[in-house]
């Protein structure tokens, strides 16, 4: 330990100091029918002044009818409170954390992309009815959280704790949903989920929020060294849709299931309903034929009496299913896509109006092509949401803020925080305890660290690489082949924008010298000479005292001889590898895409497999990732099925002998 600096002398002592920093908690009992909880002046009740339920638990002592105490009695349930001024007062104790609450003000870029809830229409319209509140930028705002788990490790014990979770949203994109700033406020004990009581339970978190929202609490902020009066709002609560039927009061079963569009939903009580756990059997097709839908999968009767039903066009029986899972099983998907639903529309980082709106029109096509093929018992109020999900972003923004789900390697912010609650039990006869002090502890230490520079933690730890170029000791030094470095040369000049001018005034120049000339021959001599022109050109201007940018003086001249190889590739989150490397793995992440320039629908795609990864270097500053591509030849190697999906060949390749006017490379970025 530095000089002057000592531990506290025993556990005791360093209780006290946690609780003098604000890291405690206050439980308050309830009754073990969550009809009340008994505080302020129902704190001495010892029944339930609605149900009349003992607040005692049965055989744990209590107080007898003439009022003498024999055994120290137990609650029969409690709730744990984690005060939410101190919390938030923390983030503007250490001068890092706050400046960073300043962050949504000072340092987004506000160019109308949904990059941080700062940019949503919720967070812009909470400014315009409160600018009272918006004029001090470092008042928080929060999202609420609430979702039941089984605190142990084992389903057969039936155990519901319901965890209430508050985020600070004013902090940049990549720290506000990490678990160091996520506030646990409540915590329910079990065994019963509270249901739609949950209401009870808030009662202390509400009063709280008022208070913060009219009056503030005196704060010092650290980083302009002075006091200032925080005030805290509330936009928006993050749950699944049981929970939100909980925390509304709002039914999500029956005609009026889906909130947002109340008594406007078309809706329709099937007939016969559906039996166990599958919507597709003789019921449906009976729905069917009294709807008079789709007379193809009526029931029929045959000689001996029996109903059956056509089979659907997607129905398999079950040795259509065996082979379809060993076709599963066989498979080899690039890493992390196979269950990647952040690679959806709604979940990208930089969606703007436009392409959200785009996303709710395909969404309703995509409906509508499913009615097509499945029963309408598939079509409950879970299959109608997506219709709002578009609009839910528009509101709130990038979705990832409110996320809640498991998905790739990872999981959604809320519901990973749950995981690590649950990791918290140490003592299973009392979970909610254990998981009070393992939060509390990893809170304090995550405060600690903030003075720490040197001490890697989950708020400081090194993010993730997003590209390889961030690596600079990545790939193996090469020497280029001279027909490898003339055809990486020639794509760059092609595909390079500073360039565009001169290609122009080279095809201009073609022109000129074979005016009887046609258009193949004119690309075709452009194609072969541009970059022997394109130096004896820059050249010819750089000897007249013409200024060039220094990357046309650079990409004027062949790249260096030498390079770099790389086996694999990350950009822009997405993993590539060589085909001789995916030869060996169980997935596969070779596989390449282009759309043709033009991007009609009657264009097919150019579809290819990576051989190899290089990076070029023309200058310091310019340097280029280059994937060279086994090409299939759109006209001969793809094929489409009677669905539209394309059939590839590898065998009808576009070139095959890598001669040196192929172009078998593109930039990773076009993919």
């Amino acid at each position: 330990m530095p000089e002057g600096v000592q531990l506290p002398k025993s556990y005791y002592e360093a209780q006290k100091i946690m609780e003098d920093l604000g890291f405690t908690y206050m439980i308050i009992e309830a009754c073990p029918n969550s009809c009340m909880l008994l505080k302020s002046d129902d704190i001495s009740l010892n029944e339930c002044s609605v149900c009349n339920a003992s607040r005692w638990k049965e055989g744990n002592g209590g107080i007898s009818n003439d009022g003498v105490e024999h055994v120290k009695p137990k609650a029969a349930k409690q709730t744990k409170y984690f005060p939410l001024k101190p919390r938030l007062q923390r983030l503007f104790m250490c001068s890092k954390t706050a400046k960073l609450m300043r962050w949504h003000a000072e340092e987004r870029t506000d160019d109308e992309v949904f990059r941080h809830p700062a940019d949503s229409f919720a967070w812009k319209d909470f400014d315009e009815k409160n600018t009272i509140f918006s004029e001090d930028i470092r008042n928080v705002r929060l999202g609420l959280a609430l979702d039941g788990f089984n605190p142990f490790r084992s389903m057969n014990i039936v155990h519901s704790t319901w965890p209430v979770i508050l985020v600070p949203y004013n902090l940049p994109p990549l720290m506000c949903m990490k678990q160091p700033f996520i506030f646990l406020y409540v915590l329910i004990d079990g065994p019963k989920a509270p249901g739609d009581k949950i209401d009870v339970y808030l009662q202390p978190l509400i009063e709280e929020l008022k208070e913060l929202f009219e009056d503030g609490v005196a704060t010092f902020d650290s980083f302009n060294n002075e006091m200032f009066q925080m005030r805290v709002g509330l936009l928006w609560t993050i749950n699944d849709f049981p929970a939100y039927a909980n925390l509304s009061g709002w039914s999500t079963k029956g005609e009026f299931a889906c909130p947002p569009c109340n008594s406007e939903t078309g809706y329709q009580r099937l007939y016969f309903g559906v039996a166990g756990k599958t919507k597709d059997n003789l019921n449906s097709h009976r729905d069917l034929q009294l709807m008079g839908i789709r007379s193809r999968y009526h029931l029929k009767t045959n000689e001996a009496g029996v109903e059956y039903a056509n089979p659907g066009d997607f129905e398999m029986n079950n040795k259509g299913k065996d082979l379809f899972f060993l076709g599963l099983l066989a498979a080899r998907m690039p890493e992390e896509a196979a269950s990647n639903i952040a690679r959806h529309q709604l979940c990208f980082v930089d969606n703007c109006v436009a392409d959200l709106e785009a996303a709710r029109a395909r969404i309703v096509l995509t409906l509508c092509e499913l009615e097509k093929i499945f029963p309408p018992s598939f079509f409950d109020v879970m299959e109608h949401l997506p219709i709002h999900l578009a609009d839910e972003a528009l509101l709130t923004g990038y979705v990832i803020f409110r996320w809640m789900y498991p998905i790739e390697r990872w999981m959604y912010p809320i519901e990973r925080y749950l995981l690590t609650l649950k990791q918290y039990v140490r003592n299973r006869a009392c979970p909610e305890a254990s998981i009070a002090n393992g939060y509390l502890m990893e809170e304090c230490m995550n405060f600690c660290v903030q003075y720490l520079d040197d001490v890697q933690s989950k708020s400081n730890r090194r993010l993730r690489k997003k590209n390889d170029d961030d690596d600079p000791k990545k790939g193996k030094d090469i020497v280029l082949q001279e027909t490898t470095r003339t055809q990486a040369h020639r794509w760059v000049l092609f595909h390079t924008e500073a360039v565009a001018p001169f290609l122009d005034e080279h095809l201009v120049t073609i022109r000129r010298q074979y005016p009887s000339a046609d258009e193949h021959f004119v690309k075709s001599v452009h194609f072969r000479e541009f970059a022997t022109w394109f130096k004896e050109h820059v050249l010819s201007l750089q000897r007249r005292g013409v200024i060039l940018s220094e990357e046309i003086v650079a990409l004027s001249s062949f790249p260096v001889p030498s390079a770099k190889r790389f086996k694999s590739y990350k950009a822009n989150g997405f993993l590539f590898r060589m085909k001789s490397i995916d030869n060996h793995r169980s997935t596969q992440n070779s596989g390449v895409t282009l759309l043709q320039a033009d991007h009609s629908e009657e264009s097919s795609p150019y579809y290819g497999k990576l051989t190899d990864i290089i990076k070029i270097t023309y200058s310091i500053d310019i340097k280029y990732v280059l994937f060279k591509c086994d090409w299939v030849n759109p006209s001969t190697g793809i094929k489409f099925d009677r669905f539209k999906f394309p059939l590839v060949n590898f065998k009808c390749l576009l070139y095959k002998n890598d001669r040196i006017g192929d172009e078998p490379f593109i930039k990773f970025g076009m993919l």
